[in-house]
């Protein structure tokens, strides 16, 4: 998120000295702030989506080993 918020700034930073340099108007004023406010929010998204992906995962491992049958009790049954 950090790379993201530089590379945005920097980004609408040296088009705003274009303009400033060439007298024209390429950004709204409000393109800085809403750029990065869409970067944050993003951020957030993937980070949920990833936590909640990785809590299922963790649930379902933990039912799959409560699942599984003792180890021992196979052992004793087949050596004779």
């Amino acid at each position: 998120m950090s790379y993201a918020l530089s590379g945005a700034a920097l980004t609408v930073a040296a088009v705003t000295s274009y303009e400033v340099l060439t007298g024209s108007d390429i950004f709204p004023d409000l393109t800085g702030p809403v750029l990065a406010g869409l970067i944050i929010g993003t951020s957030f998204l993937f980070a949920f989506t990833t936590s909640k992906r990785t809590k299922d995962r963790q649930v379902l491992r933990e039912f799959v080993e409560d699942e599984r049958p003792d180890s021992d009790f196979y052992f004793s049954t087949n050596s004779k």
